[in-house]
């Protein structure tokens, strides 16, 4: 019985691009960055290894700096350990990155009820985390907002902050030194005293 309830907390290792890089200017460079994190979601120290599907036209070295060659586009692949990440990149006339926004919606765990969307995105140097008006929750005892890659647990999640509010808008926010956009796939709202998720919710790429 034990065991089935450890099992339920792994999660797939995954490794994690940190930005959406949709294009590089031919002649320059631009610095990526992955992350790997192991099957209990907790990000671990790891030798990311980078790939060009046509390093003619972007190479990639093994820090994962790219660079645009020539006019065409590639995927760039970040692997380690059987876990990987890829995005589809141009070698164009400028450099643009894409996505900096990611949603979701939360939905209830354990009988508890907690509803209502919810933001994340990169807005200069800060990762922020924003709650839709349609936001509620249970009430409950020292209630925090994690940010982790287990919609079950928080081990290797990360703390934005304690609730602020069971219900409307509310706004939590770090910088991007602490944690970037894709780190984590879901959000969760947890009670720290009873060890309890009362909600989670996956953000969408």
């Amino acid at each position: 019985m034990g065991t089935d309830v450890v099992d339920e907390l792994l999660v797939p290792e995954r490794v994690s691009i940190n930005t959406r890089l949709q294009s590089i200017a031919v002649g320059e460079s631009y610095q990526l960055m992955a992350e790997f994190f192991n099957r209990f979601g907790e990000m671990e120290a790891s030798m990311i290894s980078w790939s060009s599907s046509n390093p003619e036209v972007i190479s990639v070295d093994d820090t994962g700096l790219a660079e645009a060659i020539m006019p065409g586009s590639v995927r760039i692949r970040a692997s380690y350990n059987g876990a990987a990440d890829s995005i589809d990149v141009a070698a164009a006339s400028e450099t643009q990155v894409g996505n900096n926004q990611r949603m979701g919606r939360f939905m209830g765990v354990n009988d508890y009820s907690v509803n209502g969307q919810f933001v994340l995105e990169e807005v200069d140097d800060k990762l922020r985390l924003t709650f839709l008006q349609n936001f509620s929750s249970s009430n409950g005892p020292g209630l925090f907002v994690f940010l982790s890659n287990n919609e079950r647990s928080v081990t290797g999640g990360f703390e934005m902050g304690r609730l602020k509010s069971n219900s409307g808008m509310q706004v939590y926010e770090t910088s991007i030194d602490n944690v970037r956009l894709f780190s984590y796939n879901h959000v969760l709202v947890y009670c720290k005293p009873f060890g309890a998720v009362f909600g989670a919710g996956r953000l969408e790429n």
